[in-house]
């Protein structure tokens, strides 16, 4: 009725208007801002006045860019104005039923004249801006300043004939700013470089239906010429400009284009126009294209844009001409998410650890200008005060540059630089390695938070089941048929009707080519539950076809598309004795609507309540319990015509059942695996499908959701919304933190109980673990609950555009398995950021204390400034790659999830940090203080800063603190108590690589480093002691692991005597499966026979207690 009212109003509009098209002229234009945009748009496309109109076109590129810039039922005025819909198909020489007929040379000609389907692109961002930004700290100006004032030192005491090392420092401070610089500037330029080319993935790989030489094909949506007629479903985005041939409930998302965010609905009377980056939200339709690329209306705004912000300009800092790179992909294939959760921008880790390191900068600067006016105030008082010594210029500027250096040595080692640069390292490694397994990456986020995934809610087709659908069981006037049957077995009429509903009341769109292989299996085109109906047409020897043609989709009188909530579609056509209604969807739906049903003798008989419920459950459960998807037809025929046909509910209805067919959709062969292993890593996986409940719980037990005597729910959306809502029909999150903790399968669910569950669980504080919740829509209404969910994973193969611009991540190949891949990408990444961290913490705690507490002993420092400079280039930068960078291992997914509010550092972590820095620093104070002694070498704790003389006493104590490092560089490969940390070494070939070449760099700077890098030589027996010393670093971490097994243990007995329950958790939570496995076997199990035996006990303590209470009262009766 709504729709009747909408047609009058329009017809009110426009009165005395031909139908379908036209409109008198005159009338208002339009308002003033429509005015303004029009003229832009002239003002913009009057260069292309000169362009003189091809012999075999007739019509303009300037005309269609006007043309379109019409609005709303301006546009209907515009087209009437042009002569109608096939005026324009014929100056554009295309047909609006069969599409392009062009050779190739005529699509050239086209493609010359009107443009291509392309966007231009600016150029990458050049390097030398990146190099610019990552220099722009004001630590590094402040270590540029240092170097410069060492080499002035050292020109002024060369000049008075006191030359000493300053140069030395300078030129090593000057390196660290430069190896830095670079290292950042080469990390951003290729991170930059990879996500564009991501980018650049996204708008090519897209394809779109259109029909050329009257049969509907995919082709790349850059080969989209204008003329050519494209075919619209939901849930598609509009590739380009156009106007509408015909439409049925067509609606469309325009905010893209115009910020209005209520959909749009096109028809003839009310709008034609379709642009560009639009989206189809609900309905058919089918548009002939006028306007591609930057002849597109999209296109034209694109370019305004460019001109008014002068974005080509040459001079623009890094981070806004990344954020210009951004403009035109995300016109091509616009981001729902805000803009700064995009590829080419920071993610949250990393925008906390960044700001995490700004305030260590801040705290590591204080305490080296604190420790160097110290040094230089103590220096002073006690030179020319208290000894009354006479000041010397170069002693002074000695001293004074020396303790200088020994504050720049403490800001080289404590601020963490390396920190953003591992998780840039490692998020922009895992993209790349995670678009290797199938999963693109469209937010960066998304990786950080699928590490920490506790809930996994995804639909069923598509993902568990391999989409190949195909009807293997039917029911036809009532007789079984567990075989597709043959033709001439049927009753002629209802074989025919069946046939017609198919072809008639399946949408055109959907297709299924034969393949030119003899047994291949032929490729389907559209929907896969169409497909799987056309497919079981064909087997049956009915060419659909050929009816097709009979009456094309234009003279279809009526469609009601397939809607998710409705679970049904109907179609009306007009016969030789009136009209008739064919409907297909959910069988439990149709049969609601049914009356009648054909006998086996073909007569059509009344649809009792005992025969209902037969068709109920006698056909449809044992089809569904088979875990098949179950489809009734049905028909109903009108003698005269219907006044209204947009009233549904009164078209459909006293239907005549025809058949009911079973839909096989095979489970994915990998499917149950990675379900089992997402089990194992501590992640619940929910199915949420539009299936009846039988079906559904067949094909959870099938992939491993449910078990065959698993208490776990199974219910329906009815049941559901029942039990989640209270007594006023409010959602009561009580009720739902009852439901979910158990809930596995959720059947015929709709769009809208998808988002009440994943909000349910997500704002639930039914444990202390916040759930992270990752969800797999494929259909245009799951994109409210993608953007809801933490992680929302769109199907490329089967999904919608909507969904795919919806979602975080991309499955190129629909299957659940690139789910645990990502899932273990994710864990992995957090895992190696866990892995530097704590390296680069026990490095950077270890040389500030030593180097403090050695200036305030002796003013001096046990490493020169380049030695620190090595450190910090070597362990931090280049241990950052190889940390950031490992694979995920067999480890990680027997663990369970962190989940939302997971610390960064935590105690394990945290006990292993201080445990090293401690060991190491007692062995470094130990060579500082006596090393002279232990080795018999010179002191090297010499208090002058005049000429720094390379002893053996201090190069012993760089070597074994950089041997310390390099050794527990291999024990930090190990986070979650693995005690083996040689597991896996050689399959890293980075790892072994990189090691190998320090351990070789660190014997020649110590053997022939002398005047650059101020070392020593030492001898034979001396580098023994010194790999020694460094190895025990591996006996000291088995000894950390072992004081932290037997504190758990120990914490275990407590919580199992309080509560067994709580022990599984902590237990599972401490140790890796991979080879714990049979400890924590048997520790269960112990557990398990606590619990057995106090129930004993108690029952046996209620049992005894009742006897003596019983044999009390014998006694006293």
């Amino acid at each position: 009725m709504d729709a009747s009212k909408d047609d009058k109003e329009a017809k009110a509009a426009v009165p005395g208007a031909p139908p379908p098209l036209a409109v008198p002229p005159g009338g208002q234009v339009g308002h003033q801002s429509e005015r303004r945009s029009a003229k832009r748009i002239s003002v913009l496309s009057a260069p292309d006045k000169l362009l003189e109109p091809g012999k075999s076109f007739g019509i303009t590129l300037y005309e269609l860019k006007v043309l379109m810039g019409n609005y709303g039922r301006r546009s209907v005025k515009a087209l009437y104005e042009l002569g109608g819909i096939e005026v324009l198909c014929a100056r554009l020489r295309t047909d609006s039923a069969e599409g392009l007929k062009d050779t190739e040379q005529l699509l050239k000609l086209r493609k010359e004249f009107f443009g291509s389907n392309q966007l231009p692109t600016e150029e990458p961002i050049p390097f030398r801006v990146f190099l610019l930004e990552a220099m722009k700290d004001y630590v590094l100006y402040m270590l540029t300043f240092v170097a410069a004032l060492s080499m002035v030192t050292f020109i002024i005491k060369s000049s008075m004939g006191h030359a000493g090392h300053e140069w030395v420092d300078g030129l090593a401070i000057f390196f660290c700013v430069v190896a830095t610089s670079l290292t950042n500037a080469v990390n951003d330029y290729s991170r930059h470089r990879k996500f564009r080319s991501l980018k650049t993935r996204l708008v090519h790989d897209k394809e779109f239906s259109v029909v050329r030489n009257d049969s509907a094909q995919q082709i790349p949506v850059e080969e989209i010429l204008v003329g050519d007629v494209c075919l619209l479903k939901a849930g598609d985005r509009i590739p380009a400009d156009g106007v509408l041939i015909q439409g049925t409930h067509l609606t469309i998302d325009e905010s893209a284009m115009t910020g209005i965010s209520d959909s749009v609905k096109k028809d003839e009377r009310r709008d034609v126009f379709l642009l560009s980056g639009t989206h189809v939200m609900n309905g058919i339709g089918r548009m002939v294209v006028t306007g591609v690329g930057v002849n597109s209306q999209a296109g034209i705004h694109l370019l305004a844009e460019w001109h008014e912000e002068n974005i080509f300009r040459r001079h623009v800092d890094a981070t806004s001409l990344a954020h210009q790179s951004s403009t035109v992909s995300d016109h091509m294939f616009p981001a729902e998410r805000p803009m700064n959760e995009n590829l080419d921008h920071d993610s949250y880790l990393q925008k906390k650890l960044s700001l995490v390191a700004v305030k260590i900068s801040y705290v590591a600067t204080a305490l080296a200008v604190v420790v160097t006016l110290i040094l230089i105030l103590r220096f002073t008082a006690t030179q020319y005060s208290f000894n009354d010594d006479r000041f010397e210029v170069v002693s002074f500027l000695g001293y004074t540059m020396h303790f200088i250096f020994i504050g720049v040595s403490i800001l080289l080692v404590a601020i963490p630089e390396g920190l953003p640069m591992s998780i840039a390292i490692g998020l922009t490694y895992t993209v790349k390695q995670m678009l290797k397994d199938n999963c693109l990456v469209r937010h960066i986020n998304a990786c950080e938070k699928m590490g920490n995934a506790t809930s996994i809610c995804c639909d069923k087709t598509g993902v568990l089941t391999t989409n190949r659908m195909a009807v293997v069981q039917a029911f036809i006037s009532q007789v079984p048929w567990r075989t597709i049957p043959q033709f001439q077995l049927l009753p002629k009429t209802v074989g025919e009707l069946i046939v017609e509903s198919i072809a008639y009341n399946c949408s055109y769109i959907s297709n299924v080519i034969p393949s030119d292989r003899i047994g291949a299996l032929p490729s389907y085109v559209g929907n896969r539950t169409e497909c799987a109906l056309l497919r079981f047409s064909l087997n049956l020897g009915q060419d659909y076809h050929s009816l097709r043609k009979k009456i094309p989709e234009e003279d279809l009188v009526h469609v009601y598309p397939f809607d998710s909530e409705r679970k049904m579609m109907s179609t009306v056509i007009q016969t030789e004795r009136g009209y008739r209604v064919f409907t297909k969807g959910a069988t439990e739906v149709i049969l609601a609507k049914c009356s009648r049903f054909h006998a086996e003798d073909s007569a059509v008989k009344p649809m009792t309540e005992k025969d209902l419920k037969s068709f109920l459950y006698k056909v449809n459960n044992p089809m569904a319990n088979d875990g098949l998807r179950t489809i009734a037809i049905a028909y109903r025929d009108f003698r005269d015509k219907y006044e209204c046909w947009e009233d549904e509910k009164e078209v459909v209805k006293d239907m005549i059942l025809l058949c009911i067919l079973g839909i096989e959709d095979p489970i994915r062969p990998e499917a149950p695996l990675a379900i089992r292993q997402c089990q194992e890593a501590g992640v619940t996986v929910r199915m949420l499908t539009g299936d009846n409940i039988h079906t559904a719980h067949a094909i959870a037990v099938k992939c491993g959701i449910l078990e065959k005597d698993d208490n776990h729910l199974v219910l329906d959306s009815k049941t559901f919304n029942k039990r989640i809502r209270g007594e006023q029909g409010v959602i009561d999150q009580r009720l739902m933190d009852k439901i979910w903790p158990n809930l596995r399968v959720l059947a015929r669910c709709s769009s809208k109980d998808k988002y009440t569950l994943v909000k349910g669980i997500l704002e639930s504080n039914f444990n202390n673990k916040s759930e992270v919740v990752a969800v797999i829509g494929r259909e245009t209404r799951d994109a409210l609950v993608l953007k809801r969910s933490d992680i929302g994973f769109g199907l490329n193969m089967t999904g919608t555009d909507v969904t795919k611009e919806s979602c975080d991540i991309i499955l190129l190949d629909d299957s659940f398995g690139s789910i645990l891949k990502a899932l273990l990408w994710g864990r992995n990444l957090y895992d190696n950021f866990c892995k530097f961290l704590q390296f680069q913490a026990i490095i950077s705690l270890t040389a500030v204390t030593l180097t403090v507490a050695c200036a305030f002993t002796f003013n001096n420092s046990p490493f020169a400034t380049i030695q620190l400079v090595y450190i910090n280039v070597s362990m931090n930068l280049i241990a950052s790659m190889v940390l950031a960078t490992e694979n995920p291992n067999e480890a990680i997914i027997y663990r369970p999830p962190y989940g939302r509010n997971y610390p960064i550092i935590t105690k394990k972590l945290l006990v292993n940090i201080l445990g090293h820095s401690m060991y190491q620093m007692c062995i470094l104070f130990v060579l500082v203080y006596y090393g002279e002694r232990i080795f018999k070498v010179p002191s090297g704790r010499q208090d002058s800063a005049g000429d720094i003389i390379p002893t053996q006493h201090f190069t012993i104590v760089f070597n074994v603190f950089a041997l310390f490092n390099l050794f527990n560089l291999l024990n930090c490969t190990k986070i979650n108590n693995q005690r083996n940390i040689f597991k896996g070494f050689l399959d890293n070939h980075f790892l072994v690589l990189v090691w190998v070449s320090l351990i070789i760099v660190q014997f020649l700077i110590v053997q022939y480093g002398h005047d650059i890098f101020l070392t020593k030589r030492l001898n034979s027996q001396q580098w023994q002691w010194c790999l020694a010393i460094a190895a025990s670093i591996f006996v000291w971490h088995q000894i950390l692991l072992t004081i932290q097994y037997y504190y758990r243990e120990q914490l275990r007995e407590e919580l199992d005597y309080r509560a067994p329950e709580v022990v599984l958790e902590q237990d599972r939570g401490n140790y890796p499966r991979e080879e714990n496995r049979p400890r924590e076997m048997w520790s269960n199990a112990i557990n398990e026979a606590r619990i057995k035996i106090r129930i004993v006990n108690m029952w046996k303590k209620l049992v005894d207690n009742k006897d003596e209470t019983e044999d009390t009262q014998v006694s006293k009766v």
